[in-house]
């Protein structure tokens, strides 16, 4: 009868750190991400200098209000960084108040919006339609300030806007360099020994919205001494295309310049990194 007691008194002490650990570990996890909300899109008509939210008769003006706004979701839902919240309807405009906003206005909007929503960052677009340029800005709630910010003209021809997807997606991907530091690790050069180097495997997969024949800069951490304070850069070594999205985390990089650079890197055992260039083709 003792023995019986120790076994059920030893199984359940198991149960409640088994458990505990569970809770410990997903309370870890959360920790970890960020959770970032994507508000909607909204277009400023250049002539009048206000913001409107319907009422578009430009064709590709409709195409990107609808495009951008999944395009940013499609993104950060994928990132373990983020736990991607979709809030796509939140707008700047209540239809009773169709005047000029200034920047004031619309970021405190925002911030406000986000702490409301219970967010750390939220992402906000713009769609300038006259010069066809879209801003996207990503805000810290908790320091209630714009973090990091581009406005880019969307490429076009002669049928509208080529494919907003992609060219939201390039600038997601210098975005999210420049606010959290967002790199992918070289793992290993894919040549033979002996053999000259000419591509990489990197940690970058469809899980991180990389595609084939996105360009990359290659690059080193130094770290320099600024008046007793160690600082790191970013030294670029080398530029190279995805060649190969082999799967949800790898794919291969050809080398397009600094091969040699490269390649004694790689000899010396020094950790070596790739960002998506904000290019498109």
């Amino acid at each position: 009868m003792v023995n019986k007691t120790k076994i059920n008194l030893s199984i359940s002490i198991f149960a409640i750190l088994l458990v505990g650990g569970i809770r410990d570990r997903l309370a870890a996890q959360t920790q970890a991400q960020s959770r970032i909300a994507i508000a909607g899109i909204d277009l400023v008509k250049d002539t009048s200098e206000f913001f409107i939210s319907s009422g578009m008769s430009d064709y590709n003006s409709a195409a990107v209000l609808q495009q951008v706004p999944n395009a940013c979701i499609e993104f950060f839902s994928n990132f373990k960084n983020f736990v991607a919240i979709d809030r796509k309807n939140l707008s700047l405009i209540n239809m009773e108040k169709e005047l000029q906003k200034s920047e004031e206005f619309i970021d405190g909007y925002i911030v406000d919006q986000g702490k409301s929503e219970g967010v750390d960052y939220m992402v906000k677009s713009l769609y300038y339609e006259k010069k066809k340029n879209l801003v996207i800005r990503i805000y810290d709630i908790a320091g209630g300030n714009v973090k990091c910010t581009k406005e880019q003209r969307l490429e076009s021809n002669l049928l509208g806007i080529k494919n907003i997807n992609n060219q939201t997606r390039l600038i997601l991907h210098e975005l999210v360099n420049e606010c959290f530091g967002i790199k992918f690790t070289v793992l290993k050069g894919i040549e033979p020994a002996g053999s000259k180097l000419r591509h990489l495997t990197v940690v970058m997969g469809r899980k991180s919205k990389v595609k084939e024949e996105d360009q990359v800069e290659i690059f080193e951490l130094v770290e320099e001494n600024v008046e007793g304070e160690m600082l790191k850069r970013r030294n670029v070594i080398g530029t190279g295309t995805v060649e190969e999205v082999v799967d949800e985390n790898f794919s291969n990089v050809k080398i397009e310049s600094g091969e040699k650079v490269i390649a004694e890197a790689i000899a010396k055992g020094k950790k070596l990194y790739c960002t998506i260039i904000n290019v498109y083709k």
